[in-house]
């Protein structure tokens, strides 16, 4: 609960289940405005959830 008040963390847009892989999957559409700190805060969530963060870019 600290990473979230501190805003070290970011739950990603959605997760979903690979048809290639059959594992789950976080979803993150970016785009030009996202900083590092922003991606960093959606791998942080990433690594809790124990799953792969993959970025669309719009």
């Amino acid at each position: 609960m600290d990473l979230w008040k501190s805003g070290l963390i970011s739950a990603v847009d959605v997760a979903y289940i690979s048809v290639k892989t059959g594992e789950m999957v976080c979803c993150e559409v970016v785009t030009n405005s996202y900083k590092d700190s922003d991606k960093q805060a959606k791998e942080y969530c990433g690594e809790i959830l124990q799953m792969e963060v993959e970025y669309v870019r719009v």
